[in-house]
């Protein structure tokens, strides 16, 4: 599991609650938290800030398994 995953089960969000927040579809969310697709530095700290993560843990995401 990803940190991105692994931080929004943390906080109880679902993929849509976090794709709202950030203004991006639940499809990109999903998409970034597995490693498919990178994501612009704008998002990158949207998500950050939704999560409580830092947003290098966004950027440089490890492809789940």
């Amino acid at each position: 599991m990803t940190k991105i995953k692994a931080a929004r089960k943390a906080k109880g969000l679902t993929v849509q609650d976090v794709a709202t927040r950030c203004g991006i579809t639940p499809g990109t969310v999903s998409r970034i938290e597995r490693g498919l697709i990178g994501t612009s530095p704008e998002t990158a700290k949207k998500l950050a800030a939704v999560l409580g993560i830092d947003p290098a843990d966004v950027i440089f995401v490890e492809r789940a398994a």
